[in-house]
């Protein structure tokens, strides 16, 4: 079972790093695009936020998405497993909101399995 979880998880990873790499403009929000760093130590989601400041965005990590809220519109992303949501960081430069999402490190445990009586 544990094998099976492990390789669902990494279909959905592998499935968001290849559709992430895609720029995706919602007909009602933000256009973004996700890209890994440069590292491969995080993911990348950048949101064109043009004339807003700092303090007038919002994210906000919920589950398994990201969500991003400004005056211009917003969006949100699905994420993999795999990201550590509590390392978010974000920043704005020139129009640009960088949300950088670090990667957690895969785990593997290995279970004693006892005969119940």
């Amino acid at each position: 079972m544990i094998a099976l979880n492990s390789s669902i998880d990494r279909v959905f990873d592998d499935m968001f790093n290849t559709l992430s790499q895609i720029p995706y403009t919602p007909s009602n929000g933000l256009s973004y695009q996700v890209r890994e760093s440069a590292d491969k130590t995080s993911v990348v989601l950048e949101v064109e936020v043009p004339g807003v400041n700092p303090d007038e965005v919002k994210v906000e990590a919920k589950g398994r998405a990201v969500i991003v809220e400004s005056p211009r519109g917003s969006t949100y992303v699905t994420v993999g497993s795999r990201l550590d949501l509590e390392g978010i960081t974000a920043s704005i430069k020139w129009g640009m909101l960088h949300v950088h999402i670090p990667r957690r490190d895969s785990k593997s445990v290995e279970i004693t399995v006892t005969k119940e009586e």
